[in-house]
Parts: C-alpha cells; structure tokens; sequence
C-alpha cells in the first residue's frame, strides 16, 4: 500500500510538471532587413530562411590559415556576430576553394530567445522570420 502511495505520488509530481511547460503562440510573420531588431520580452523568433540580395558579396573577412583572398558570402548578424548565411568561398586565381567556418547556418531553423539581435547583413536582402508569443 504504501509503495502504491509513493508511485502515485511520484506521477503526479511528474505529470503536474509537464503540465507546467509553457507554449508558444503565433503572433506574426515578419522581415528583419539592415536595421537591427531586438526579440521583444516575452516572445521568440523562429529564423526559418533569409532572402538573398543578389549574387554573394565579397565580405571583407580574414578567415585562418586562408591568406588575404577576397572571401564571398551572404551574412546575418546575430547579437553583432557575423553569421554565414550559405557556404563561404574564395576566389584565388583562377580557382574556387571553401573555408570551413564555425559560423555557418546548418540550413535548418534558428529558434531566438527575447533580447537577441537580428539583423540582414552582407548579401542579405530580408530574413524571414515567425514571432511567437510565450504564453504560461
């Protein structure tokens, strides 16, 4: 009897935490362009693809251990950190190489938590993104 009360106990402990999670509502679809936005309180943003603007841009970044060749890409700028949108490449003579990168989308979702910055950046026409409200 009292190992029944206990695994009872134990599962609504359980099951009233589960319950406890808050869920997301959607608020809008938005574009995010050059001007830095913030993820307003009580809201997260789901990043789910960007809009190019034109063909890469030559990005001006130095990348380790590949010299000082002209690197192009398309970036977005996460809390002022530079992130690559596609493959980075670089044209030295008459050949196309790619640099590795820690800084590179993995082309799937980018979920932000309120008070990150967003903004297009090299390359970038707009990103699409799916504001949600957090509700308790």
């Amino acid at each position: 009897m009292t190992k029944n009360l206990l695994f009872i106990t134990a599962f609504l402990i359980c099951f009233s935490s589960v319950n406890a999670q808050l869920t997301l509502a959607f608020n809008q679809a938005k574009l995010v362009t050059s001007t830095t936005e913030i993820v307003p309180t009580g809201r997260v943003w789901k990043v789910s693809n960007y809009l190019p603007n034109g063909a890469p841009s030559d990005t001006g970044i130095s990348i380790l251990g590949f010299g000082t060749h002209n690197y192009f890409a398309r970036l977005i700028r996460i809390n002022g950190v530079n992130i690559f949108a596609d493959h980075v490449f670089m044209q030295a003579s008459s050949s196309v190489q790619y640099p590795s990168t820690n800084n590179l989308m993995s082309g799937g979702a980018i979920w932000l938590p309120e008070g990150t910055t967003l903004a297009a950046f090299t390359g970038v026409y707009a990103i699409s993104v799916l504001e949600f409200n957090i509700v308790p």
